[in-house]
């Protein structure tokens, strides 16, 4: 699989393909993690995506440099998609 910028043509990253058992295993342990988390109680819940805000805040040029790479995003879009995502983990 490879990340390929869409303005430039140029590869950004080859990543290896996983294996259908590897797929079914990522799957599986997703709908298990699914699970977990819906039995989790509030307060703990609430803290993980207060975390989750804080780390999408911290990486936010990194993450946006990735998207304008990735996606084609110019940069200040791409900024204020990290800002929603973060505000949407602060909402729930």
């Amino acid at each position: 699989m490879k990340s390929i910028n869409p303005a430039t043509g140029l590869l950004i990253q080859s990543y290896t393909r996983h294996s259908n058992e590897e797929a079914i295993g990522i799957v599986t342990s997703t709908g298990e993690a699914w699970l977990d988390w819906k039995s989790t109680n509030f307060n703990l819940r609430a803290k993980k995506m207060k975390q989750a805000a804080l780390m999408l805040r911290k990486e936010k040029e990194d993450l946006a440099h990735l998207m304008t790479l990735e996606m084609g995003k110019v940069i200040h879009e791409a900024r204020a998609e990290i800002e929603k995502c973060a505000w949407v983990c602060d909402f729930f």
